[in-house]
């Protein structure tokens, strides 16, 4: 991100230096010319510069006004990151204190302590594809491939199935259809897991230990 941002200003730097060159030209020709010199040619000389500098000046605004969106588009994905950093050390959190978890909200449907825990993991990994998402980390086809391998295990079904509900009223609160288009993705591969047949349940995650 740095590495964009110094290019961008080391473009605007070049262009208003460009500027002040071509501004400054008519003004050095006057002070080196000879008396008794062609001044009509210089005068015309001097319009052509003038001319050449509005277009540069043009092209030097230019650079300014892509350079601030740029670093505008940087700082909301800056600004992105840390709240989805922030929300990820708070889930984790809860998973460890979980005396904590009633001032949060109440689970719709009753859960052990494992399960709970469960659940908070299965969401958490989808924020986290979800920021991917939003900030073009990743595409539709890349996310199908990862939701198609996440919904093989029977828990994450049953999060999203509780969970659907609340993401699509929370995606249509926004403005970027972004945020709608990822959970269309993850309900298509949802209907879709559930349709390949049952899915793998938690026990069958870990094989037994040798005793």
């Amino acid at each position: 991100m740095q590495v964009r941002q110094n290019k961008w200003v080391g473009w605007w730097l070049a262009g208003v230096a460009a500027f002040i060159v071509i501004l400054a030209t008519p003004f050095l020709l006057e002070s080196v010319a000879p008396d008794g010199h062609n001044w009509e040619r210089l005068s015309s000389i001097s319009q052509t510069y003038s001319a050449m500098s509005v277009l540069f000046s043009a092209a030097a605004l230019l650079g300014v006004v892509v350079s601030i969106r740029h670093q505008a588009k940087q700082t909301n994905i800056a600004n992105e990151e840390a709240q989805r950093a922030w929300h990820r050390e708070l889930v984790l959190f809860l998973v460890q204190h979980p005396e904590l978890r009633p001032a949060t909200d109440a689970p719709r449907v009753p859960t052990t302590e494992l399960q709970a825990r469960q659940m908070m993991i299965s969401n958490l990994f989808l924020a986290s594809w979800h920021s991917d998402y939003l900030l073009h980390r990743s595409n539709s086809q890349r996310l199908r491939v990862t939701l198609q391998l996440h919904f093989r295990s029977a828990l994450a079904r049953e999060h999203w199935a509780r969970a659907s509900t609340t993401w699509r009223q929370t995606a249509e609160t926004h403005s970027n259809p972004r945020h709608v288009g990822f959970v269309d993705l993850v309900d298509e591969a949802y209907a879709a897991a559930v349709a390949a047949g049952p899915g793998v349940p938690p026990e069958a995650f870990c094989a037994p230990s040798d005793t």
